[in-house]
């Protein structure tokens, strides 16, 4: 039974009833019109109005998206719930222009264990809450709250690579599409099991969590919106496919961003994670690799835009220690964590497999192999899914050598490009702290109840036990030999996803102590920032780092290099490429225009677009000159003497050895 009722309290000063608040505004006007001065009393508590027999609560939500907007027609439930007399009274209502709804509802019944619930809906399509939605109270009669949702997209385009299945882009406006950011999904562990994130879901991702961030103005996407940026987020097929086939859907939502209204703008390219890397291998492919952007129908060679920017991102590669990808394969969890696929055998620096003969077991072998194919010498390579009897074989492509893409050093020449580690630079010492830097995204502490211990590099830990299985190691799981494994703690974000909440005991010299498992360095400083090795040169215009090593899905307010959060920095380098109307990087240099050849007759202009307009050229037979720029002489061409009287050829005899001199036709 639904019903609305005033509360009535006794005012003894008085000596008559005060209507009371829980009904709205009435409050207000009874005490207005008692016979003395009377102060303004809060609604009845739940407890309070059992006297009276009935229950009444409200619920006064406020909803709006991510941006701030307000959010209409979400529907908002108030429900009363009894477990004693098994009853729940429920109402609803509809949240306004405002954003604003108040639904009050009534019970009766003189039970003693009433329950308020107020709760919001779902959003519109491609939306998603962020933060609790539902408030609970066995005490209060009115409960407020703000519900916020990740935005709805303006629009959305398929973007197809070159095998089947195609990813999808998402534009999120901030008024008139001037300003361009095309941002490339992070990986995603979770995939397998429930598919891949929903437009709001990755939309939040990025967003990043106001708890880490001080508040929502702060947040990234947030501050990008403010300023005027037009966001397009980007999500390949699959995370788990090959790199290069993402770097292929992903460079084609570079060219619809550069050409979504019919006119030509530069734009901004950003990744965090896998997305950093797919975006290093898209932008130095589309420059160096003629077939490839052909194939793809993207027809000019220069490429447009105006600033890399990669966060955190394995740009030459990633760790899990050994022992815990060999947990996930015995638990059988390598399918369900994404694991077994071509882009996490291409990223990490010394992955674990099935072997290719023998029955399915988990003896494994574990090396750098596929990640050496990948980086370093571009050939393709096979690995094996579990199944009941024999392994089964997948094969990941071939494509150019990361490394090797571009201008020679994985990247496309004279565009700006910056780069930031959630870890520190410091090579003597692995930092984990116990307050809010060390929490993952999902605001849980990595490391609780710790002070600020410096972790010896290279010292050997030993495990003592987890969860009955010795070899989820915390940190180093094994060491080869007297030389620390890749496996070992060395600068960089922390992992944070797998066997997150697993405490175990270590002894760490003489002392013994319960330490959080997070699995180790996950992105090393020195890959997140493209260090060949250590304390090699940084290939960056500008980079960021913490003072410690964080999780990798932390990104915080905590200030870092320059004595500035990541946010920050990033937005000021974001306003530097857009101050002079966001011209591209390498404005000037010499580029392909959409014509059948592949010689660079024109140059850069400030919008990306290239100014070659001569034309086709086709390969001129007999003059020893690459005339079509594709890297070969005279192809397609045959000779005089092979017997044959081509057309162009004109035969002295019998056109087996005599004719004109250099002659030579198709």
């Amino acid at each position: 039974m639904n019903w609305h009722l005033c509360c009535f309290r006794i005012a003894p000063a008085l000596g008559l009833a005060v209507l009371l608040a829980s009904c709205g505004s009435e409050q207000a006007a009874a005490s207005e019109s008692a016979s003395a001065p009377a102060t303004a009393l809060a609604p009845l508590t739940l407890p309070e109005q059992a006297a009276y027999g009935y229950r009444q609560g409200t619920c006064n939500y406020t909803v709006v998206d991510g941006y701030g907007r307000p959010m209409s027609g979400v529907t908002v439930t108030a429900e009363l719930v009894s477990l004693e007399l098994l009853e729940v009274e429920r109402a609803t209502g509809s949240t306004d222009a405002s954003g604003y709804v108040s639904v009050t509802v009534g019970a009766e019944g003189a039970a003693s264990d009433w329950l308020l619930r107020c709760e919001a809906g779902s959003g519109p399509p491609d939306t998603k809450a962020i933060g609790d939605t539902r408030k609970l109270s066995q005490v209060e009669s009115v409960l407020t709250n703000t519900v916020i949702y990740a935005p709805a997209p303006n629009a959305s385009y398929p973007v197809c690579g070159e095998v089947s299945g195609c990813g999808i882009l998402r534009l999120y406006l901030s008024g008139a599409y001037d300003k361009p950011i095309v941002v490339a999904e992070p990986f995603n562990s979770d995939e397998p099991l429930y598919g891949p994130r929903s437009a709001g879901s990755l939309w939040a991702q990025y967003n990043g969590h106001p708890s880490h961030l001080g508040s929502w103005s702060n947040t990234i996407l947030n501050r990008m919106y403010q300023q005027g940026y037009d966001v397009w987020l980007f999500q390949p097929y699959q995370t788990g496919q090959n790199v290069h086939e993402q770097a292929a859907e992903f460079a084609q939502a570079i060219h619809r961003a550069h050409t979504h209204d019919g006119a030509a703008r530069p734009v901004t390219v950003m990744g965090f994670s896998l997305g950093g890397l797919v975006s290093r291998v898209a932008t130095a492919r589309w420059t160096s690799d003629t077939a490839w952007r052909t194939r793809l129908g993207i027809p000019s060679s220069a490429l447009p835009v105006n600033l890399i920017v990669a966060g955190d991102a394995p740009l030459r590669g990633a760790q899990v220690t050994n022992e815990l990808q060999r947990s996930m394969w015995r638990e059988k969890k390598e399918k369900e964590k994404n694991f077994n696929t071509c882009a996490v055998e291409q990223m990490l620096q010394r992955s674990c497999r099935l072997k290719p003969t023998g029955p399915v077991t988990t003896d494994l072998e574990c090396n750098d192999a596929h990640w050496d194919a990948f980086f370093n010498k571009g050939t393709a390579f096979t690995y094996y899914d579990r199944e009941p009897v024999e392994p089964t074989a997948h094969t990941c492509a071939a494509g150019p050598a990361v490394l090797m893409l571009g201008d020679g050093t994985g990247w496309p020449a004279g565009v700006k490009r910056i780069a930031w580690t959630q870890g520190t630079l410091d090579t003597g010492t692995g930092q984990c702290y116990g307050d809010y830097r060390d929490l993952n995204g999902d605001v849980e502490d990595l490391c609780p109840d710790r002070g600020a211990d410096t972790f010896g590099y290279g010292f050997n830990w030993l495990n003592i036990d987890i969860n009955a299985y010795p070899d989820k190691a915390h940190y180093l799981e094994r060491f080869c030999g007297t030389s620390v494994c890749a496996d070992d703690l060395e600068p960089g974000s922390k992992h944070d996803s797998v066997f997150t909440g697993v405490a175990g005991s270590y002894l760490i010299w003489q002392g013994v102590f319960d330490q959080h498992s997070h699995a180790g360095t996950f992105i090393p400083s020195r890959s997140a920032l493209d260090r060949a090795c250590p304390t090699c040169a940084i290939p960056f215009d500008d980079y960021w780092h913490h003072s410690y090593n964080a999780a990798h899905r932390a990104i915080s307010q905590q200030p870092g290099r320059y004595g500035k959060s990541v946010v920050d920095w990033l937005n000021e380098h974001l306003a530097t490429a857009w101050s002079n109307g966001g011209c591209v990087g390498n404005v000037g240099q010499a580029c392909d225009g959409g014509d059948s050849d592949m010689c660079r007759e024109g140059t850069i202009q400030c919008d990306g677009t290239c100014t070659d307009a001569t034309g086709s050229t086709g390969e001129s037979c007999g003059d020893g000159v690459d005339n079509d720029c594709d890297g070969l002489v005279d192809e397609g061409c045959v000779r005089c003497g092979d017997g044959i009287c081509s057309p162009g050829e004109t035969c002295l005899s019998d056109c087996r050895s005599s004719c004109y001199p250099k002659l030579i036709c198709d």
